[in-house]
Order: C-alpha cells, then structure tokens, then sequence
C-alpha cells in the first residue's frame, strides 16, 4: 500500500486519470482472471460521474478531511492498520 509522500506513489498515480481524494493505491500481482461471456449483464446509460464526494470534501475542507481520515482511516473494519496518521 502506498499513500500520498511515499517513495513510488506520485509515479504510480500518473497511470490513473485524476481522481480527487486519492487516500491510498494498493500494487497487486494478479496471477488469474476470469472472464464470462457477459449474455446476462443488462445494458446500461452512462450518465456521469457523481458529485457527491466533491461537494463533501469541499464542505469539510483541507482540515476537515484530515481530521476524518485519521478518525475514520487508522484501521480497517476488521481491526488491521489503516492509513498514516494526517496532518
């Protein structure tokens, strides 16, 4: 896992299109994939992205997010580490 200062994550994000409220990128090795032949998946309209994300970092500001990632973000729901501390 890799978080925003690490060694490695600035080179890492710049194969993503840019997302806000990047908190973490986890490397993995995939060693199978599996596939179907997708008859049963229905057809869909794209129609956007959702803003709800935006617009709740922006009412809760720079200080407001770090304060809820180190809150919410220290450990996982099964009780393992979570997230570095922000500041």
């Amino acid at each position: 896992m890799l978080e925003p200062g690490d060694d490695g994550f600035d080179a890492l994000l710049a194969h993503f299109s840019p997302r806000l409220l990047v908190r973490a990128l986890i490397a993995i090795d995939v060693e199978r994939v599996g596939s179907s032949c997708g008859f049963g998946v229905p057809l869909y309209e794209y129609l956007g992205e959702r803003d709800q994300l935006v617009r709740w970092a922006e009412r809760k500001g720079e200080a407001g997010l770090a304060a809820y990632m180190n809150e919410k973000n220290a450990t996982s729901i099964d009780g393992l580490p979570g997230l570095s501390r922000r500041s």
